[in-house]
């Protein structure tokens, strides 16, 4: 009976030692020093030419479907910040910069990619402007109403002053005079 050739083995690896495998070629590993590890740590004997031809043949579709895989990720969040762009905290935001600077960098991605992750990004920078101009545009009214506030209790209180002059010297007078300033003076502050 004849031994399988050792490329045979390489191309029914189990997942792991599949992945182990191509983890070891992207990382540069001489292929010397990978068929070393192969029989060392998983018992399989196989040669630099069996490695080398294993690259030829599953690199490309792994590297496609390791590329396809981010590429649906990324969609996927484009698709969720979409959706709900004011629910990305500031480190999503920033892996989703990085992710549109790589696909800048990549002349194998499409236009349509970046283009999405561009849009994305610009739509929530922009709701994130919106929502503090409100934030602003609530604090500048608390600040204008508490000024209204003051300028009519400033505006009454003179009224009063000149109308107490008025009743100044007429005990019942300035008894109704004290319970109008009163009632009007705390009308004032609950309306506010």
């Amino acid at each position: 009976m004849r031994k399988p050739r050792p490329d045979s083995v390489l191309d029914h690896l189990p997942p792991d030692q599949d992945e182990q495998l191509m983890e070891w070629i992207l990382g540069r590993v001489p292929y010397r020093n990978i068929a070393e590890a192969m029989k060392t740590k998983y018992e399989v004997e196989t040669s630099i030419r069996a490695i080398s031809k294993y690259w030829q043949k599953w690199g490309a579709e792994h590297w496609k479907a390791t590329r396809h895989n981010a590429l649906q990720m990324a969609k996927d969040v484009v698709a969720e910040a979409s959706a709900n762009p004011g629910t990305f905290s500031k480190a999503a935001l920033e892996a989703i910069e990085q992710k549109a600077f790589a696909l800048s960098m990549d002349p194998q991605s499409s236009a349509g990619e970046l283009k999405g992750l561009v849009q994305m990004l610009l739509k929530t920078q922009d709701q994130a402007i919106r929502k503090r101009d409100q934030e602003l545009a609530i604090e500048r009214m608390a600040f204008d109403r508490e000024k209204f506030r003051e300028h009519m209790k400033s505006a009454i209180d003179l009224g009063f002053d000149a109308l107490f002059v008025e009743v100044e010297g007429n005990p019942e007078a300035e008894k109704l005079f004290k319970k109008m300033r009163a009632s009007v003076t705390g009308s004032v502050e609950n309306a506010a």
